[in-house]
């Protein structure tokens, strides 16, 4: 019998405490900055939203789905964070095997010691591919052959060895676990192919001919069973060009682009069953179909039914404009989403998932605009994690058909934080290099990471027992 929230608050004991989602009255009214929103509005509104969002599709089938995490010291973002001296001189804390596959075991270990997932996500760092073999076999039939300026080759070459080991390690520790990539551009890999930033500054062309031997590249090297060859023409992908408030491209070119992206993956990978995908944001999806805006339309009425794209990635973040108890409109958005995909008979799965966020409201989003990061311990103890886990992942996401959840700021799953000065999940906070220590040392879980890894086994299999989280709060009864 499935519990409900407010049982399983009464069953680990944080019902009636110091500034719980049961009891918001008791949260504080300002946090390190001055609200708006105060903490105790946004766990007020989440103490309606998120229970709403379970209630909503209470009455709808909820098949088991697969629960990802995404590999944050692998991604772009953080392993080319590192210096270009890493390991030379200076400390490599992401551009480091030992501390990737430490974060991976602690995500793949199966429960006490770990979450128990079967799937990974990885934003590759595509850059150090330009120094494989698979890359010189295949930049000519693709795309264009670069050449590496002098200045990065040892730089990617140190990034491929990486590579190479966590791969090997994923293959030979765990066997049958998932593996998905969604590479993007970084800066360094538009100047080692000659693209300008900017609207107007490159062509579609320029994008293929730089990315498809990349692409062809990294499924030829490693087994990948999920590539998603474009990822948010209006958010990442056009951030890193330079486009931004404006998408990367038109509807039209992005089509072309993934169609011949797709080609190259779907010819060179070592994985015969490799499915190809493309992801998107809410403003991805945006305005009528058609529309000059709206590219996922594009994808699941032209791309999809001529099977190019076998899935449709949503990357779903909450709305931190709107207050937390309007969080059941930005699902709604998502929940549309979702359905066109299945209505065409594709897969429709979360690429990248974020739980609640305590914004600013008027800054530009993202975690860097939180008053306390990811990291809080603070979500732990008020419950609004557990609650959003329950609700979306738990509930919402099978209800609506997904069929993988991935969580990208998975960093709390592994240790969380009291420092409110230090709690931000991006590279180069603090936080970032605790971490990064604890797991040069060995695999690490927090409680948060316990409760993701009861979701994911399936709440009624795994709440049982005597599994201590902290104090006087524990799993079971």
């Amino acid at each position: 019998m499935r519990k409900t929230i407010a049982g399983l608050f009464c069953a680990i004991g944080l019902y009636g405490q110091t500034c719980t989602i049961l009891a918001p009255t008791n949260c504080g009214i300002t946090g390190v900055y001055a609200g708006p929103p105060t903490l105790q509005s946004y766990v007020t509104g989440l103490s309606t939203a998120l229970p709403a969002a379970e209630w909503n599709v209470a009455r709808l089938p909820q098949p088991r789905i697969l629960f990802s995490a995404q590999i944050i010291p692998a991604s772009s973002t953080f392993i080319a964070s590192d210096p270009f001296s890493c390991p030379y001189s200076g400390t490599c804390n992401f551009n480091n095997p030992t501390v990737i596959d430490n974060f991976i075991d602690s995500l793949l270990t199966a429960p006490p010691n770990g979450a128990g997932l079967k799937s990974i996500d990885i934003n590759l760092w595509v850059s150090p591919l330009f120094q494989s073999a698979q890359y010189t076999a295949n930049c000519a039939g693709y795309g264009a052959c670069y050449t590496v300026p002098s200045y990065y080759q040892v730089w990617y070459s140190h990034g491929l060895a990486t590579y190479d080991a966590v791969f090997a390690h994923i293959a030979s520790s765990w066997p049958g676990v998932k593996v998905r990539l969604s590479p993007m551009f970084s800066g360094d890999t538009m100047v080692t192919c000659g693209i300008a930033q900017g609207v107007g500054n490159f062509t579609e062309l320029q994008l293929e001919q730089c990315a498809a031997p990349l692409w062809a590249a990294m499924v030829a090297r490693w087994h990948v069973d999920d590539m998603t060859v474009s990822h948010e023409p209006c958010g990442v992908f056009a951030l890193v060009l330079g486009t931004t408030p404006a998408c990367v491209t038109s509807v039209t070119d992005m089509d072309t682009f993934i169609q011949h992206t797709a080609a190259a993956v779907r010819a060179t990978s070592q994985n015969p069953a490799i499915r190809v995908g493309a992801g998107a944001l809410i403003t991805d999806a945006s305005g009528p179909c058609p529309s000059s805006q709206n590219f996922w339309c594009d994808w699941y009425t032209n791309l999809m039914p001529a099977n190019v794209l076998d899935f449709g990635g949503i990357d779903m973040y909450p709305d931190t404009s709107l207050p937390a108890a309007n969080y059941n409109n930005t699902l709604a958005a998502y929940a549309t989403m979702a359905q066109h995909v299945t209505s065409v008979g594709k897969t429709v799965v979360a690429n990248e998932a974020s739980a609640m966020r305590w914004s600013n409201p008027s800054g530009p989003g993202g975690e860097p605009n939180t008053y306390w990061g990811c990291a809080a311990s603070e979500w732990m103890t008020d419950g609004t994690f557990m609650a959003w886990a329950r609700a979306v992942p738990g509930s919402w996401a099978p209800a609506h058909g997904l069929q993988i959840y991935s969580i990208f700021p998975i960093e709390p799953l592994l240790m969380t934080t009291t420092d409110t000065s230090n709690n931000h999940c991006v590279a180069g906070n603090a936080y970032e290099v605790l971490l990064s220590n604890a797991l040069a040392a060995g695999p690490v879980l927090s409680p948060l990471g316990t409760l993701y890894g009861a979701m994911a086994a399936g709440w009624n299999a795994s709440l049982q027992g005597t599994a201590r989280l902290t104090g006087n709060a524990h799993l079971g009864q």
